[in-house]
């Protein structure tokens, strides 16, 4: 499962992405709600809305695609929902429940939201696209990144970009000018946590990790 929160002060949302039975599904927990509410499941992707009042039934918002990832706007405004198939970006106006769905070049595998205004879609064959969140439209060309992005973290001031490239080790995206450099070459990194400060990068390792042995490993890294 997947999550995201908002943190915007004046919504208190929870978004929550699941898969049961192979049938994926969007929770949107309003407020600190209790579990959500069971709901027969769609064929396809869709969310659910839970609001705090008891009593309330959840509200559906159907989407186009299979919600494999998700991010939200600095302002908690809009949701962004994408997956590695279906070359679309889907954005929820978290507000009237509405969904705009804009197409991409390439299949999403990660989503990063800058504080800049910007939201960064890594993409399963190679690159990374960036979506400018208040026109809401791609920004032309697409940043090389020599493999598949598994994963991305972003820091607080929107400045570096780490990039899981699995078999390709890990970089980082300086956002402002697009050079992109090699701070690790050591094979499948998959998944990254950063600190609040951004000054720590936290890299679950797959493929026998650094230290060489089977299974799962993780290291940290330097943000600077």
């Amino acid at each position: 499962a997947a999550v995201v929160h908002s943190a915007s002060v004046r919504r208190k949302w929870f978004f929550l992405a699941t898969c049961a039975l192979g049938i994926p599904a969007i929770w949107l927990l309003l407020g600190h709600s209790s579990s959500p509410v069971a709901v027969e499941p769609l064929p396809i992707g869709r969310l659910l809305v839970r609001a705090t009042s008891e009593g309330r039934a959840p509200a559906r918002i159907q989407l186009k695609l299979r919600p494999n990832f998700l991010a939200i706007s600095p302002d908690g405004e809009k949701l962004f929902a994408a997956d590695p198939d279906s070359r679309t970006l889907s954005i929820v106006s978290t507000g009237t429940r509405t969904v705009r769905d804009v197409p991409m070049a390439r299949g999403a595998s990660a989503l990063a939201v800058s504080p800049l205004g910007l939201l960064y879609v890594g993409t399963e064959a190679e690159g990374v696209l960036v979506f400018d969140i208040a026109d809401e439209r791609f920004l032309a060309g697409t940043i090389p990144t020599g493999g598949p992005v598994r994963d991305m973290a972003i820091t607080p001031d929107g400045e570096k970009l780490f990039l899981a490239l699995e078999f390709h080790g890990l970089k980082r995206l300086f956002t402002r000018t697009g050079k992109v450099d090699t701070l690790s070459d050591r094979v499948c990194p998959e998944n990254l946590g950063m600190d609040q400060r951004g000054r720590i990068l936290y890299v679950a390792y797959q493929c026998s990790g650094p230290g060489g042995k089977p299974g799962h490993e993780h290291g940290r890294a330097s943000c600077r």
